[in-house]
């Protein structure tokens, strides 16, 4: 961010949330001598929505971009990239063209569609980004459903106005039902393929396909999504074509 990022008004908000590695801590000392940067510990058990809801508290921007600490910064103008849209009185949350590490350039999200099985699933994942793909949906600029909160750009006004992430979500669709909150408040969630970082998924803490006992609570938290926003079990999702 600090070596690539076009735009220069911006500060960085760091949630340590039970990290134990000296490495770590010896890194966050040399950020000490930017006045943009500024690291909170919130000891608690890893609730992904409670950890993002207590970084707005801290934060003093008019926009916020929700950023996993696994992304790299592609783009170097990826912030104005995302605030174009996210300024419009008419947009929530605006997403971006996230790749797999690798030469190959895999595409790991260009946006959520929202379905009631297998559930919310990222578009195009895994498809190598070297051609359009279904219409341009890796070309562009879109309105989807839902992006991921890998990195989200989302006006401070209206994280607040739908009461932010929904904390019994620890981990799974916590985005997701940011998202639709959003959409039923009458905004537009836009995906910007002009804005690409890459993000080394679940690096941090592992997949939740893995293990067992995290496959049960994702399961419980895609029943919590469907039961906070039920429509889209009959309606379905607005921006997918059955077809």
């Amino acid at each position: 961010i600090l070596t690539l990022t076009t735009y220069n008004n911006y500060e960085i908000i760091i949630i340590d949330n039970g990290s134990d590695e000296q490495e770590l801590f010896d890194y966050y000392k040399t950020l000490e001598k930017y006045d943009n940067i500024h690291i909170y510990n919130y000891d608690i058990e890893f609730n992904y929505s409670k950890l993002n809801n207590y970084a707005a508290t801290k934060a003093t921007g008019k926009y916020y971009i929700l950023l996993n600490n696994d992304t790299e910064v592609v783009t170097r103008n990826w912030i104005e990239e995302l605030l174009m849209y996210a300024q419009r009185d008419d947009v929530g949350a605006v997403g971006c063209k996230l790749l797999y590490p690798g030469e190959e350039k895999r595409i790991q999200h260009v946006g959520i569609t929202c379905l009631k099985y297998p559930g919310p699933s990222h578009k195009l994942s895994t498809f190598e980004d070297d051609r359009s793909l279904y219409f341009g949906r890796n070309r562009g600029v879109h309105n989807c459903l839902s992006v991921t909160g890998a990195c989200l750009m989302v006006s401070s006004e209206k994280y607040f106005k739908i009461g932010g992430f929904h904390d019994k979500m620890k981990v799974g669709y916590n985005d997701v039902d940011l998202c639709i909150s959003l959409f039923e408040q009458g905004y537009k969630n836009v995906v910007n393929n002009e804005c690409v970082l890459v993000h080394h998924e679940s690096i941090t803490r592992g997949s939740d396909a893995a293990d067992k006992k995290k496959l049960k609570r994702l399961d419980m938290e895609r029943n919590l999504l469907y039961e906070r926003h039920p429509w889209l079990l009959t309606k379905g999702d607005p921006y997918y074509n059955p077809n």
